[in-house]
């Protein structure tokens, strides 16, 4: 696994955490993670693999679009 993925997953850990969507405790300012806590973000991260594209679940969801988003024209003057 590459550093900056790996930089990329302990981020997005510690901003859930700092939401208390994640297991945690805190000292202070600072989070720590308990072995007990990992193990319960991992079995809650696991998913099963899905085949092909979509969502698993078969609800139909549209795909996400991509690209950007129209430009908007100004009002107004400065």
């Amino acid at each position: 696994m590459s550093e900056a993925l790996r930089t990329a997953q302990r981020i997005q850990v510690r901003r859930r955490a700092a939401r208390r969507l994640v297991p945690c405790t805190f000292l202070g300012k600072h989070l720590r993670f308990s072995r007990a806590d990992l193990d319960q973000i991992v079995a809650e991260a696991a998913r099963p693999a899905s085949t092909g594209r979509g969502s698993a679940s078969g609800t139909g969801a549209a795909p996400r679009r991509r690209g950007r988003p129209p430009v908007r024209a100004r009002t107004g003057s400065r």
